[in-house]
């Protein structure tokens, strides 16, 4: 049994929607507004 090619082709263009999104958080959110690590530029000894 196969699913309505209609279902399919809107499960493909969601997907792709979701990938793109993610893409662009990945790309550009997280860089600009991530801010940096607590851990940047603390000795190793520290850390632990």
């Amino acid at each position: 049994m196969s699913e309505n090619p209609i279902s399919l082709r809107m499960n493909f263009w969601s997907g792709l929607g979701v990938a793109a999104l993610a893409v662009l958080l990945l790309t550009w959110v997280v860089p600009t507004y991530g801010g940096r690590g607590f851990a940047v530029g603390m000795h190793p000894r520290a850390l632990a």
